[in-house]
Order: C-alpha cells, then structure tokens, then sequence
C-alpha cells in the first residue's frame, strides 16, 4: 500500500471520529481483535479526547490517543507504577466495519 492510499484510508477513520460526540463510540478491527474507540470530552473549543479499549477484554485495560496523525493513531498508558507504555495503530489496518454505540 502506498503511503497516498494511507493518507486515504486515515483520512476516512478521521473523519469518523470527528463525527462522533461525548460519550459516543465506534468498534473496529485491527489484526484480528475487536476494539472500541470512545470519545469521552468534547470540548468547548471542539477539540475532543479519545480511548481504545478491547471489546470483551476484561482487565486489560485501555489506552488513551494521544495523537491522531495522517495515517496512524498514537495510543499511551500508565500503569500503576507510573510507567507510560505507547503503540501505534496504522489507519490502514483497521477495518472499515465501522458500527457505533457497541
């Protein structure tokens, strides 16, 4: 895939999340897991803040975005030692079956 067909599929998911409003979710696929993808603040100046968590995971808790770049999602943790853990989602890995509110 080249990196304008990247820019494309970010493109899509991006908008998706700029659609959605607090407390809104939308579940997706990457590498064969089911993961939801939660706005939970929207601010007054329209900026909003996302998680990532696994559907069906029980205790593995989430993750936060940190950054929502052309063609990947920068994701963060802490755990309860204070020690931060980060990924990166490439956009063009999630599948587009996109549903909310699950």
């Amino acid at each position: 895939m080249t990196y304008s067909e990247k820019v494309k599929a970010g493109k899509e998911i991006i908008s998706r999340m700029e659609a959605l409003q607090e407390n809104d979710k939308i579940t997706f696929k990457y590498k064969g897991q089911v993961y939801r993808l939660y706005c939970y603040s929207v601010y007054e100046d329209g900026r909003r803040s996302y998680a990532v968590d696994k559907v069906g995971g029980y205790g593995d808790g989430g993750m936060n975005i940190e950054k929502v770049g052309p063609t990947s999602l920068s994701l963060y943790s802490f755990d309860m030692m204070g020690q931060k853990s980060t990924y990166k989602i490439d956009m063009s890995l999630m599948e587009e079956a996109f549903t909310r509110g699950v």
